[in-house]
């Protein structure tokens, strides 16, 4: 018979995200609850998505340094190039770590951006009162729900208590006149100022628009934080409003009565009223809001009604006034479905109608968010229509800079404060004014600096010779503020010294280079790291051949952290005190040119056994080297069972990798064991200590007729998930006492493989049932060694929760399973030969 082979057209996969950012090497002593009061969740920074892009994290005031940011994947076979910070104290640029992800396809590319701000002692932050503003508006998400979010872009507490949100479709005057009637109790809340209510429908009924506390809702908003308004109800893709992934952000929900679910109180309206979808975040896209201050304390204390257009200040409006649909950047509202996101360069309303619309999007003062811009990232539904809404319950905005008149430098030591007795240190003897003002960085590009002498008068010029004890001023660009900063200046300045030391190991220096060597393969990197001492105020760095980041655990695909080992491919890079000076060390491994081997972060590498572990299936030829590290001059190739090498493409469990020798007269062959975690979900076997069971005939011996099923069934161990039951010769189950015939028949936890046992009892007839395959020692310490083996023979290993730990196609008659870094406990090894088992045994570590 002649088989054809029909091949399908390979498709790059087009996912380009990451699921998730981390920082592993956090400091203890912030982790926990300390770095759930920023917001991270364990180490992932804080508000991480997928599909959000831009990120603003504080770096605690203690810690000296560059967060070394990881990162994983959303799909195996994408690329991640690194843009790391340059440190915390510079410029924007110089804080911001970007991850640029290129599909498999490379066509979708996505960029993660993160800037780093170091966390400030508040008599150090320069205060700048803001007036709130519109940050965000989703329309219609899943075709039901929406969300108008409000920002408070300044360093105080905002108390949104002070403001009045308010709508109306063609006047915004009338907005003080219209829903305002003694009869119009039931659209109340087509105005809303948070932490207040309106006075019930009774008190309502005699003098509307009475403004009462409401201890329900908290108007409070802190500096860089958000108050979120919702219309959120039970909703298409999640049955109920408390499963929609953003119902946790939300401050103020108009959309539901209260609820019955724990936890979710915040879903319903704090007034436990029902408001029939008359609210502000409801409304259709041909209305417009306004935002406005209360300019009247007697509002505030409920002595007044809020109808009088004298007593507001508008201050941020979004709509046309004009009946039409919103078109922010251009894109029509009306087709729902649709989020807007202000552009992270505004920081203040704008209260012209319209006046932040343009339908040239380079012009106008927003950005559009729609599930099509999310179908190439592979979410699938509902997740592509819900990703609209990234970045509702945080502000991503550019910092602010108008009203400071601080500054910093690379280069310099300057002082945190923004007061009239700052200080510059390490400014050098003969520096000139305009070469002093290149090591400044403003704060603002527009701030006015001058250089005064010591003994006071007129600014120096640009070509002056600043002295000690010289005065830089700082006028902010705004006008509103100024700093002064006394001027500390020395023959040498700060120190030049990048020079790390040693007892422990060899360290070498020449310029902008240097070595560290004198440790062995298996040398974690942490305890190098530690051994090392670093010059005093010069900055320290670990990073990789491509200069990213090099944290000092890394996450493998078993969702483990292992401590990273060291390899000629990790460099320390240190910068002095000065800023200026720089030396980059390599590490260097104690190796042979005759060494033949591979190390890794992410695969657990059993070099003992010559077997790379913990690869998740699907995983590509480049994936796989990318996270190999060979020998120094060692190269490595992947080989398939057929000996041809394997360039591209996925790798499969009966590959292997071969690595050559530098001096290329050795070479050493690993083998895969697959990464899957379902895999034994289709497994149908049983074992048991006290019956005998022969594996490839598939027969049990040792229970006798008349033996209780139940006492029968207690003696098996079946594979994880599966189910079992004795059938009689009428095809029947049977719950009683064995009889002749009766067979057991298992079932996979998938439902659908099954496995079938003959069962028959001793006797003096019955063959004894051997096998080939010998496992040892068991009970065991560590390492288990299984003899007997055939080429191709597949062996698995599992845990007692059913994880597949090991999935290997040997090659030798000898393999080698090391069950060191496994807890104590029962592990299952199952020998096949790729139609049937061969041997399964249980295994115990003590």
């Amino acid at each position: 018979k002649n088989y054809f082979i029909k091949l399908e057209k390979f498709v790059p996969a087009s996912n380009a995200l990451l699921a998730s950012i981390t920082w592993p090497d956090m400091p203890e002593s912030f982790r926990g609850a300390v770095a759930s009061t920023y917001g991270w969740k364990g180490d992932t920074i804080p508000g991480f998505t997928g599909s959000n892009k831009n990120y603003i994290i504080q770096v605690p005031a203690d810690y000296n340094g560059i967060p070394a940011l990881a990162y994983t994947k959303a799909q195996l076979d994408s690329k991640v190039v690194v843009s790391r910070a340059k440190n915390t104290t510079g410029t924007v640029e110089d804080r911001t770590v970007k991850f640029t992800v290129t599909a498999e396809n490379d066509t979708v590319i996505s960029v993660y951006s993160v800037r780093f701000d170091k966390e400030q002692a508040a008599e150090n932050i320069q205060p700048f009162i803001a007036e709130p503003f519109i940050s965000q508006f989703v329309f219609r998400a899943d075709w039901s729900t929406s969300f108008i979010e409000i920002a408070n872009p300044g360093t105080e507490i905002l108390d949104l208590s002070n403001y009045m949100i308010a709508s109306h479709g063609n006047s915004e005057a009338a907005n003080f006149n219209w829903n305002d009637g003694v009869t119009e109790w039931s659209k109340r809340y087509m105005k809303y100022i948070p932490g207040k209510k309106w006075q019930d429908e009774a008190n309502w009924s005699v003098q509307p628009r009475i403004a009462v506390p409401d201890n329900a809702v908290n108007a409070l908003v802190y500096p860089g934080e958000v108050f979120v308004m919702a219309h959120l109800t039970d909703c298409n893709g999640f049955t109920t409003a408390d499963k929609f992934p953003y119902a946790k952000y939300i401050d103020v929900n108009f959309g539901m009565v209260p609820t019955t679910v724990p936890g979710y109180v915040k879903l319903s309206n704090p007034w436990g009223e029902e408001l029939n979808g008359n609210d502000i975040p409801n409304l259709w896209c041909n209305n417009s809001f306004f935002l406005y201050k209360i300019l009247n304390d007697t509002i505030k204390m409920g002595l007044k009604a809020t109808t009088d257009r004298n007593d507001f200040e508008l201050i941020d409006s979004w709509g046309g006034l004009n009946g039409n649909n919103w078109k922010p950047d251009g894109f029509d509202a009306g087709t729902q479905q649709v989020g807007f996101t202000r552009k992270p360069s505004i920081f203040k309303g704008n209260p012209e109608p319209n006046g932040s619309f343009n339908d040239n999007p380079a012009l106008s003062e927003w950005t559009h968010q729609r599930p099509a811009d999310y179908s190439s990232y592979n979410l699938g539904w509902p997740w592509t229509d819900i990703a609209i809404c990234t970045g509702i319950g945080s502000l991503t905005i550019d910092e602010i800079t108008v009203y400071r008149s601080t500054v910093k430098s690379n280069v310099y030591k300057v002082s945190e404060g923004y007061s009239m007795n700052e200080t510059i240190r390490g400014v050098k003897t003969n520096t000139t004014v305009a070469d002093f003002f290149n090591n400044i960085i403003k704060a603002n590009a527009d701030q006015a600096l001058e250089v005064i002498p010591a003994a006071g008068g007129t600014k120096l010029a640009d070509n002056a010779i600043v002295s000690n004890g010289d005065f830089l001023t700082v006028l902010s660009a705004d006008s509103t503020n100024t700093s002064k900063y006394t001027l500390e200046v020395s023959e040498n300045g700060l120190s030049s010294n990048t020079l790390l030391t040693s007892t422990q190991y060899t360290v070498t220096q020449s310029g902008a280079t240097g070595t560290i060597a004198g440790f062995a393969i298996d040398t974690k990197l942490k305890d190098v790291v530690a051994a090392v001492t670093v010059p005093a105020g010069a900055t320290f760095n670990v990073v990789d051949a491509n200069d990213a980041y090099m944290t000092l655990v890394k996450l493998n695909y078993d969702t483990l952290y292992n401590e990273v080992r060291v390899s000629d491919q990790i460099f320390f890079e240190v910068v002095a005190e000065n800023g200026v000076n720089t030396t980059l060390y390599q590490l260097k491994p104690t190796v042979n040119a005759s060494d033949a081997y591979v190390t890794s972060d992410v695969y657990s590498v059993d070099q003992f056994a010559s077997l790379i572990q913990f690869i998740p299936g699907g995983t590509s030829v480049h994936s796989l080297l990318s996270n190999l590290y060979p020998a120094t001059g060692a190269t490595m190739k992947v080989y398939d069972k057929l000996g041809f090498e394997r360039k591209d493409g996925d790798i499969y469990k009966d590959d292997k990798l071969v690595v050559t020798s530098a001096d290329t007269h050795y070479a050493k062959a690993y083998y895969f064991s697959m990464l899957n975690f379902k895999a034994n979900l289709y497994l149908a076997y049983v074992i048991s200590d006290d019956y005998t069971v022969d594996q490839l005939k598939q027969i049990i011996y040792g229970p006798a007729v008349g033996t209780s099923v139940a006492t029968f069934v207690s003696k098996l161990y079946p594979s994880f998930g599966a189910t079992v039951k004795v059938v009689g010769t009428n095809g029947s189950e049977n719950t009683g006492n064995m009889a002749a015939g009766d067979y057991l028949l298992v079932t996979a936890a998938d439902g659908v493989t099954t496995a079938k046992y003959g069962i028959e009892g001793v006797t003096a007839n019955t063959p004894k049932v051997s096998s080939l395959i010998k496992m040892y020692p068991n009970p065991t310490t560590g390492k288990v060694i299984v003899q007997g083996l055939a080429k191709g023979n597949r062996v698995q290993v599992f845990n007692a929760s059913g994880v597949t730990l090991r999935d290997v196609v040997v090659d030798n008659a000898t393999d080698y399973v090391s069950l060191e870094a496994q807890p104590s406990g029962i592990y299952i090894f199952v020998v096949s030969n790729g139609t049937q088992h061969i041997n399964i045994q249980k295994i115990v570590k003590k």
